[in-house]
Protein backbone atom coordinates (compact mmCIF):
# COMPACT_ATOMS: atom_id res chain seq x y z
CA UNK A 1 0.00 0.00 0.00
CA UNK A 2 1.49 3.34 -1.01
CA UNK A 3 1.75 6.50 1.09
CA UNK A 4 -1.10 8.27 -0.74
CA UNK A 5 -3.51 5.43 0.00
CA UNK A 6 -2.47 5.34 3.66
CA UNK A 7 -3.09 9.08 3.91
CA UNK A 8 -6.49 8.72 2.27
CA UNK A 9 -7.42 5.89 4.64
CA UNK A 10 -6.32 7.97 7.63
CA UNK A 11 -8.44 10.90 6.46
CA UNK A 12 -11.48 8.74 5.83
CA UNK A 13 -11.04 6.90 9.14
CA UNK A 14 -11.06 10.13 11.11
CA UNK A 15 -13.88 11.82 9.18
CA UNK A 16 -16.33 13.53 11.54
CA UNK A 17 -18.87 14.81 9.01
CA UNK A 18 -18.42 18.45 9.99
CA UNK A 19 -18.19 19.83 6.45
CA UNK A 20 -21.26 17.95 5.25
CA UNK A 21 -23.11 18.94 8.43
CA UNK A 22 -22.29 22.60 7.82
CA UNK A 23 -23.36 22.37 4.19
CA UNK A 24 -26.66 20.73 5.15
CA UNK A 25 -27.21 23.34 7.89
CA UNK A 26 -26.75 26.22 5.44
CA UNK A 27 -28.93 24.60 2.77
CA UNK A 28 -31.74 23.74 5.18
CA UNK A 29 -31.80 27.18 6.83
CA UNK A 30 -31.64 28.88 3.44
CA UNK A 31 -34.49 26.75 2.14
CA UNK A 32 -36.55 27.50 5.25
CA UNK A 33 -35.97 31.25 4.94
CA UNK A 34 -37.03 31.20 1.28
CA UNK A 35 -40.06 29.11 2.19
CA UNK A 36 -41.00 31.39 5.10
CA UNK A 37 -40.76 34.49 2.91
CA UNK A 38 -42.79 33.01 0.06
CA UNK A 39 -45.55 31.45 2.16
CA UNK A 40 -47.63 34.12 3.89
CA UNK A 41 -45.07 35.42 6.43
CA UNK A 42 -47.76 37.16 8.52
CA UNK A 43 -49.51 33.97 9.67
CA UNK A 44 -47.01 33.20 12.44
CA UNK A 45 -45.00 35.35 14.79
CA UNK A 46 -41.33 36.09 14.29
CA UNK A 47 -40.58 34.14 17.45
CA UNK A 48 -42.25 31.03 16.02
CA UNK A 49 -40.41 31.45 12.73
CA UNK A 50 -37.05 31.72 14.52
CA UNK A 51 -37.77 28.63 16.64
CA UNK A 52 -38.81 26.63 13.58
CA UNK A 53 -35.73 27.88 11.70
CA UNK A 54 -33.45 26.74 14.53
CA UNK A 55 -35.10 23.31 14.55
CA UNK A 56 -34.83 22.99 10.77
CA UNK A 57 -31.16 24.01 10.91
CA UNK A 58 -30.38 21.56 13.72
CA UNK A 59 -32.13 18.72 11.90
CA UNK A 60 -30.28 19.56 8.70
CA UNK A 61 -26.93 19.65 10.49
CA UNK A 62 -27.50 16.29 12.18
CA UNK A 63 -28.67 14.63 8.95
CA UNK A 64 -25.71 16.08 7.03
CA UNK A 65 -23.24 14.97 9.69
CA UNK A 66 -24.61 11.42 9.74
CA UNK A 67 -24.59 11.21 5.93
CA UNK A 68 -21.02 12.55 5.84
CA UNK A 69 -19.83 9.91 8.30
CA UNK A 70 -21.65 7.12 6.46
CA UNK A 71 -20.20 8.21 3.12
CA UNK A 72 -16.68 8.28 4.59
CA UNK A 73 -17.13 4.79 6.04
CA UNK A 74 -18.36 3.51 2.68
CA UNK A 75 -15.38 5.05 0.86
CA UNK A 76 -13.00 3.67 3.52
CA UNK A 77 -14.30 0.12 3.08
CA UNK A 78 -14.31 0.44 -0.71
CA UNK A 79 -10.68 1.64 -0.73
CA UNK A 80 -9.65 -1.24 1.58
CA UNK A 81 -11.35 -3.77 -0.72
CA UNK A 82 -9.61 -2.32 -3.77
CA UNK A 83 -6.21 -2.56 -2.04
CA UNK A 84 -6.64 -5.98 -0.56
Amino acid sequence: MDETTRGRLANLGSECGCRSGLAALLISVGAYVIHALRVDPVTSSHRDQVIIGICVGLAGAVIGKVLGILLARYQYRKLLREQG
